[in-house]
C-alpha cells in the first residue's frame, strides 16, 4: 500500500518530548507524517495505545482498531480495501 496514492499513514505522537517520536522514525526509516498531540487524544478519549482508524474518503471513521495486531497486514489490509470508494 506504500506505493497507492489513495493510503495515507500518519501517526499521532503524545509523548511529550517531540524529539523521541523524530529520534524512532529516523532509526526505523519511517517517513510518514507524525502529528504532536495537542490535547486531540484526550478530547476524542483515545485511551488505548496504540489505537488505529480507517478513515473512509468522506472523512467519517470507518473502523478503529484498539491495541496492538501481531498479525498487522492482514488484520489491517481488509479493513482498508473496505474504506476505499467505490469505482
Amino acid at each position: 500500500m506504500a506505493e497507492d496514492p489513495e493510503v495515507i499513514f500518519l501517526t499521532i505522537n503524545n509523548d511529550p518530548n517531540p524529539d523521541k517520536a523524530r529520534e524512532y522514525m529516523a532509526k526505523n526509516r519511517f517517513t510518514f507524517p507524525v502529528l504532536l498531540d495537542d490535547g486531540y487524544l484526550r478530547g476524542a478519549r483515545v485511551s488505548a495505545f496504540p489505537t488505529t482508524w480507517f478513515i473512509g474518503p468522506g472523512g467519517r471513521i470507518e473502523f478503529a482498531k484498539r491495541g496492538w495486531s501481531e498479525k498487522l497486514v492482514e488484520e489491517f489490509g481488509w479493513r482498508v480495501e473496505a474504506t476505499r470508494a467505490p469505482k
